[in-house]
């Protein structure tokens, strides 16, 4: 490796762009570089070592940061995941569990889920746009003209991929964890393992089971919109008339018998998945971490939700952390 004096120098850096805030978080991940969160964003920073590890560019800078969310600490995208990840996956766990993999997929899931509210806010704009200008009133010739959003098919497409590509991520988490994984029910085996834990009708046990169900259908929705048959197929309808004369906002209709998409209002759609595809994560984190903690110095570590009055201004998204039983 080349001597290059001025990348063993100290210094100081101004993280992100004006208007971000102040840093909220700091979270190092192998191979990748240092993520920084502040309250309205979330960085990526790479040190010149990190783009040129052989040191043969004398002309790197010696940082370069990248941009990856629009969003920080001040929104629960971030501190129900990347925050939450951190603070469940990053300590009290074995050292056979890969916690910086596990940080990767948070990262990832992080990254579908930012993408899917920057498509909310962009329809929910549309929206109000359309409601605006449009005045309902036929056209002198006898004509209405209805209102449409552009590209429905193909965005809402993207939606539903997005969704499933989260319920993929969170069986990647399970993975990383001393659990079996069975092909036809990913969850199954952390439901078996709540109920024995909880007993099948505590709170808890109920939660992950019924989001299991709903992320059965996710799949389904995805596998029926790439490869209708009779059993199934995804249709979406932009604005339409009524034979009562009324305007129907877009809609998504799953033709799958008892589907609980069978017709939805195309925001609902989004808004309700978009939560509890957030509930499924945070919860299975939760039951996971729990379950495979390391004691500390002879004493039970266990998960617990935060207390309100604990929450910080820096962070006050995060349900859960770590504490520890006290016997001594």
């Amino acid at each position: 490796m080349k001597k290059l004096p001025h990348r063993n120098e100290g210094g100081s850096f101004k993280i992100g762009e004006e208007g971000d805030g102040n840093l909220s978080d700091m979270i190092p991940l192998e191979g990748y570089g240092m993520v920084i969160v502040t309250r309205k964003s979330v960085w990526r920073i790479m040190l010149a070592d990190n783009i040129d590890p052989q040191r043969d560019n004398v002309s790197i800078p010696r940082h370069v940061q990248e941009r990856l969310f629009s969003y920080g600490s001040d929104d629960p995208i971030i501190g129900r995941t990347l925050l939450q990840g951190k603070e469940l996956l990053l300590q009290h766990l074995p050292n056979t569990i890969n916690k910086y993999q596990g940080m990767q997929s948070v990262l990832a899931f992080t990254k579908e889920l930012a993408a899917m509210n920057d498509e909310l806010k962009k329809l929910r704009e549309e929206y109000t746009e359309i409601q605006e200008r449009f005045n309902g009133s036929v056209r002198d010739d006898g004509s209405f003209v209805l209102p449409a959003l552009k590209n429905l098919e193909r965005r809402a497409k993207e939606i539903i991929q997005n969704i499933d590509h989260m319920g993929g991520i969170v069986i990647d988490i399970i993975k990383l964890f001393p659990i079996e994984i069975p092909q036809k029910n990913p969850l199954g085996k952390l439901i078996e393992q709540t109920e024995q834990k909880f007993g099948n009708k505590h709170a808890v046990t109920r939660a992950i089971s019924e989001l299991n169900q709903k992320a059965a259908w996710w799949r389904l929705i995805r596998n029926d919109m790439e490869h209708p048959s009779d059993s199934g197929g995804v249709i979406f309808e932009n604005y339409k008339m009524t034979d009562s004369a009324k305007i129907e906002m877009p809609i998504i209709k799953h033709t799958r018998e008892n589907s609980p998409f069978h017709s939805i209002d195309l925001i609902q759609f989004i808004v309700e998945s978009q939560g509890e595809i957030i509930d499924l994560f945070e919860t299975t984190l939760v039951l996971l971490c729990d379950s495979n903690t390391n004691d500390f110095a002879g004493d039970k570590v266990f998960v617990r939700n935060v207390l309100d009055s604990e929450r910080s201004e820096t962070n006050p998204y995060m349900n859960y952390k770590y504490d520890i039983h006290w016997t001594k």
